[in-house]
């Protein structure tokens, strides 16, 4: 049996944003058109809920709430002025990710690892459409899995691994994701048979669930294999 360690690493996208200006009867007394795309104030406070979360000072101390989110903002990447990505790796967050995280409905990159957060994923996530990547590990996640991810049927990367309080079964929802090329949830609480609807993801490349307490059916790779043709990795041994 083979434990693979892996650590997430961030990938690098590059973000652009643009404005539009027009030109009106001088003589004409307009009111000022909005400064941020409709929706972007309940971003402002997802983000303020997020910033809170860090005992960082370029978070904790930042008062710019009251200007356009744009590229400037700690940790954050904006496209056509709304928040695309979301970058806080080892950044000394603690307590829970703030139900406000379901407002950031243009996502597509979350990256929140290595830090002390706890509390249970919260299921506002599944309100991230859009998402194409979400990693989630090395913090102190506990609970379930919510079956409200099935929802991001974007996700190409879902990486949860080293959560050791992470518990529950595997929710078969996770079939939804068809579009997902790595699957990562190692190291965690896991219990109860692998659902037979991670055979819809055919997409796959990666799959590593080793390291909890699930039961593993004896023909599971056999099978899996058979269902994915194009998966490269798979890792479910040294269960605990």
């Amino acid at each position: 049996m083979k434990i693979y360690l892996c650590c997430s690493l961030a990938l690098l996208f590059s973000f652009n944003f643009g404005c539009k200006s027009s030109i009106g009867n001088p003589n004409q007394t307009t009111p000022p058109g909005p400064t941020t795309p409709p929706g972007l104030e309940p971003e402002k406070e997802a983000l303020k809920a997020i910033y809170a979360l860090s005992h960082v000072d370029d978070y904790k101390n930042f008062n710019k709430f009251d200007t356009p989110v744009d590229n400037s903002w700690p940790g954050v990447g904006v496209t056509d002025g709304f928040v695309t990505r979301l970058e806080f790796i080892q950044e000394g967050f603690t307590g829970s990710i703030p139900k406000e995280i379901g407002n950031l409905t243009k996502l597509k990159y979350l990256a929140l690892l290595g830090n002390a957060l706890g509390g249970t994923i919260p299921t506002e996530i599944g309100n991230l459409k859009e998402l194409e990547y979400l990693y989630l590990s090395f913090n102190e996640f506990k609970g379930t899995i919510p079956k409200e991810i099935g929802n991001l049927k974007e996700l190409k990367d879902l990486v949860l691994d080293v959560n050791r309080s992470l518990t529950g079964t595997i929710p078969k929802e996770i079939g939804n994701l068809t579009k997902l090329e790595r699957l990562d949830l190692s190291r965690n609480d896991l219990t109860g048979p692998i659902p037979n609807e991670i055979g819809n993801l055919t997409k796959l490349e990666r799959l590593d669930l080793s390291g909890n307490r699930l039961i593993i059916d004896p023909n599971f790779m056999t099978t899996i294999k058979a269902s994915i043709p194009g998966l490269k990795e798979v890792f479910v041994g040294e269960q605990r």
